[in-house]
């Protein structure tokens, strides 16, 4: 492992390890450095023996804001589906890992960022966090962080979230089963799960937890290849369809992204 992180910040929480996306100032995006690492990371934290749960914050005032689309333009299809590979192991790992993965999101999880709720194995957020796959709103369809989230909330709920892009609100989110609980924003750094062995619920490290977090995943492992892989290919060439309507001049390329950022920007006012 670096001496640092580029694009991480990890804490020491014991038995828990805290690990936090730290691109505050664009909303914390998946980009593939960042993607990477975090993969790298879950892996080397999951192989201590004092670690018993980890736990994923974002920096500054959201969780994340799903793929880091400036880094998606001018790509080729074969370019953007290594994009979505390095997605795919990240979301893997998360479910291999024989310790439990916790999200703690705050502010908005948009997209991949919503994805990556869905596939932590537990998640507390912050009552005024909302989550959206919202990539319909800029001609884009989150097909894959769909995938996730459909596994969570139901086809029903699942599908009002990807047709209209709307933001749910943490109260929805938790009724729906996307998270476990929804707290004040002050009380989510001493309610998340540290792992602690608890009488009233607290996650332990045992020989029998991580194998039986592998039998309840086992069903998503296997079925990965049916369902995430054609969800990229759908979402690369829906991108280049919205990059060929470009060139007629029906879209711009870069208006897609800045209206994006601007669409998060003002859910964040």
């Amino acid at each position: 492992m670096k001496d640092t992180l580029d694009y991480l910040l990890v804490e020491d929480a014991l038995p828990a390890a805290i690990i936090t996306l730290n691109r505050p100032l664009q909303l914390n995006p998946l980009s593939t450095a960042l993607m990477k690492e975090l993969t790298s990371e879950l892996e080397r934290q999951s192989k201590r023996p004092q670690v018993r749960a980890i736990v994923l914050k974002g920096a500054g005032r959201a969780f994340s804001a799903g793929h880091d689309l400036k880094e998606m333009m001018d790509r080729s299809l074969d370019e953007e589906r290594d994009i979505f590979a390095v997605c795919n192991k990240l979301m893997a790992t998360v479910q291999t890992v024989p310790v439990p993965v916790i999200a703690a999101p705050h502010g908005i999880a948009t997209a991949a960022g919503c994805q990556l709720v869905a596939t932590c194995d537990l998640a507390i957020a912050s009552d005024d966090c909302r989550f959206a796959t919202s990539g319909v709103r800029y001609g884009l369809f989150c097909s894959t962080p769909g995938v996730a989230v459909a596994r969570n909330v139901g086809r029903k709920n699942a599908m009002e979230m990807l047709l209209t892009g709307r933001f749910v609100d943490a109260s929805t989110a938790e009724r729906w089963g996307l998270i476990n609980r929804a707290v004040p924003l002050e009380r989510l750094d001493a309610e998340r799960c540290t792992g602690r062995p608890r009488r009233n619920g607290g996650v332990r490290r045992e020989a029998s937890a991580g194998l039986g977090k592998r039998l309840l995943r086992l069903p998503e492992i296997s079925n990965r290849r049916l369902s995430i892989r054609p969800g990229a290919w759908i979402r690369c060439l829906l991108r280049k369809r919205v990059l060929w309507r470009a060139s007629k001049g029906v879209f711009c390329a870069k208006r897609t992204c800045q209206n994006a950022a601007r669409w998060n920007q003002r859910r964040l006012a």
